[in-house]
């Protein structure tokens, strides 16, 4: 490892004076001092391990064949390195925007008004004390790497890279705000075509489906339902009827294997069944048993079949009442309505008590994504630069032995490069506290925000001695994501933490907790738990992953289009590591 110029690392209280000059403390002074925590900063960073490699043993496959691993390279240096082949300065934190190690309190139970309440905090209870970890944070938004991924996805491209610095494509009416515009009026005219479809307020709608749902919905539900189960039964009597019948003509054609009669058909004297007339009692009895075991197999098909019918015809009134347009009052069916009204909370939010109020939902998070891309546009058309990220790369070997078709084996080695440009994780936080769990023993709890911005992401699976000189089969065997931001949200709280664990053979156990109701929600009331899950929906993070480009290799029709998941949220999650 090598550090060009310097390491700082300083003990930051945060006053009214929290931009004065900054001063060495001594011992006595560090012992007093009562801040915030630990910020630090990495000025020129360069690391690099200049050929060295680590190697891993002890891996073994699946065969149990030894897998030998080596670490041929790691670099860690400023954007603009070429790979780590020029030496490049970076940057982690900064005086102003340090990473921070930190013990704080929750702000659960506070008064919002409170000098001590801090949103992020808010779903963990004042009572308890969290370590939390993070990375610098930014209020400029084109400095903060959320926002100006979101921008450089709707631009296109990443401001900055070769292509991407025409002027004329940015400002107030740039290439970006106007893709997301034309986002936010297809959903604006999606909401006024619900709105005009109805005369009712969404209040009185809203009654009008319940009313009808109870009338007519319900009891069809009930029918579909009692016609299910008794299908259900019908099918398991035919299939023991068929069990039934199929051991009854194994029975028969133990005694008779002459026999010349097929599973299905009617065995009697006609079809080469016939019994011996002396001693053949044991035959005829199972003969018989045999056909009237499948005529009762037949019998059942005829009733299961009715019972089938029944269930259909059930199933036809049941839709027939969804879509019946004459018998709803309102406009359109009542299908129609329930789709119409859960559209319009999604574009609205789950508060919207009315068609005129549209304060939440989609509409509203695509409005305030579209402020933020408008300042980082504006900015970047009066020359507002954006900080310089990080190039990070590591490249591995593998050592295994193949099996080949005939059983053997042979030597192979497998080698993968990755190469990340302009990486930045600012607006990462990782918290963690301590907390009783169900059996009153102490767990440990955290949440997890991870920010993750990557220009571009380069995973080549070629052999160096090959590739390092051959650029066009380097590229057949890269895959390039550009523009690739993740932003992952785990954990809210003690609403819903994450539990870190290790179980009682040793293995570590990551668990993303079932919903808790708080102690002030009255889980047998609908009311206090419909409205917990609606200020859980609205306001719990949700996860993000946008990729603007995927391809293999840099040839025009390489590219395999763009990847966005939008709004991912995880209800329970379950993670254990396995002894291999």
């Amino acid at each position: 490892m090598k550090i060009l110029r310097s390491m700082l690392i300083t003990s930051m209280v945060v006053s009214a004076a929290a931009f004065a000059d900054l001063q060495a403390l001594d011992d006595s002074q560090m012992s007093a001092a009562t801040g915030e925590g630990l910020g630090f900063a990495l000025e020129d960073f360069v690391l690099d391990t200049e050929g060295a490699e680590l190697s891993v043993t002890g891996i073994q496959s699946s065969a149990g064949e030894e897998i030998d691993i080596k670490w041929t390279s790691l670099y860690v240096m400023g954007e603009g390195s070429e790979e780590g082949s020029i030496r490049t300065p970076g940057q982690i934190g900064s005086y102003l925007h340090p990473y921070v190690i930190r013990s704080l309190r929750g702000s659960g139970g506070l008064d919002p008004n409170d000098p001590l309440y801090n949103e992020k905090y808010g779903q963990i209870n004042n009572e308890l004390a969290l370590l939390e970890l993070a990375a610098d944070e930014y209020q400029s938004d084109v400095q903060n790497s959320a926002t100006f991924a979101t921008f450089s996805y709707y631009q296109g491209c990443v401001w900055g890279q070769p292509g991407c610095d025409d002027l004329a494509t940015v400002g107030s009416n740039g290439v970006a705000v106007q893709a997301i515009t034309n986002e936010i009026d297809a959903l604006n005219s999606s909401r006024a075509q619900i709105v005009d479809t109805y005369s009712l307020a969404l209040g009185a709608l809203e009654n009008q489906m319940n009313s009808y749902y109870l009338s007519e919905i319900v009891p069809r539900e009930a029918t579909v339902a009692q016609e299910q189960t008794e299908y259900d039964a019908e099918v398991v009597e035919l299939g023991q009827r068929l069990t039934t019948a199929f051991d009854a003509y194994e029975a028969f054609m133990a005694i008779r294997p002459q026999a010349d009669c097929e599973f299905g058909d009617n065995c009697t004297g006609l079809n080469g069944s016939a019994c011996p007339v002396i001693g053949g009692g044991a035959c005829r009895d199972a003969r018989t048993a045999y056909n009237d075991s499948y005529d009762s197999y037949e019998e059942q098909q005829s009733v299961r079949q009715d019972a089938y019918n029944d269930l259909i015809e059930a199933r036809k009134d049941l839709a027939a009442a969804n879509n019946d347009s004459d018998s709803f009052g309102p406009a359109g069916s009542y299908i129609e309505a329930v789709n119409n009204v859960e559209e319009f909370k999604v574009l609205c939010g789950l508060d919207s008590s009315d068609f005129g109020s549209c304060d939440g939902g989609l509409i509203t998070r695509k409005g305030e994504t579209k402020d933020g891309i408008e300042s980082v546009s504006i900015a970047l058309a009066s020359g507002v630069e954006r900080r310089d990220g990080l190039d990070v790369g590591a490249s591995f070997e593998f050592a295994v032995n193949s099996v080949n078709p005939d059983g053997s084996t042979s030597p192979r080695t497998d080698y993968i490069d990755i190469n990340m440009k302009g990486l930045f994780i600012d607006g990462t936080a990782f918290r963690l506290w301590s907390a009783p769990d169900e059996q009153g023993d102490d767990e440990l709890n955290a949440e997890i925000r991870l920010n993750l911005f990557i220009k571009e992401l380069d995973i080549s699976v070629c052999d160096p001695s090959v590739c390092d000189n051959d650029p066009v089969a380097k590229e057949a065997s890269t895959l390039n994501l550009d523009n690739m931001f993740v932003s992952l949200n785990l954990g809210y709280g003690e609403i819903q933490p994450m539990r870190l664990s290790a179980t009682s053979d040793g293995n570590f156990e990551f668990e993303l907790t079932k919903l808790r109701p708080g102690d002030d929600v009255d889980t047998s009331s609908q009311e206090d738990m419909q409205a917990f899950y609606d200020d859980y929906y609205e306001n719990s993070p949700k996860s993000f992953i946008s990729i603007s480009d995927v391809r293999i290799g840099n040839s025009p029709d390489a590219s395999l289009g763009s990847i966005t998941v939008d709004g991912l949220r995880a209800q329970y999650l379950k993670v254990t590591s396995r002894d291999l």
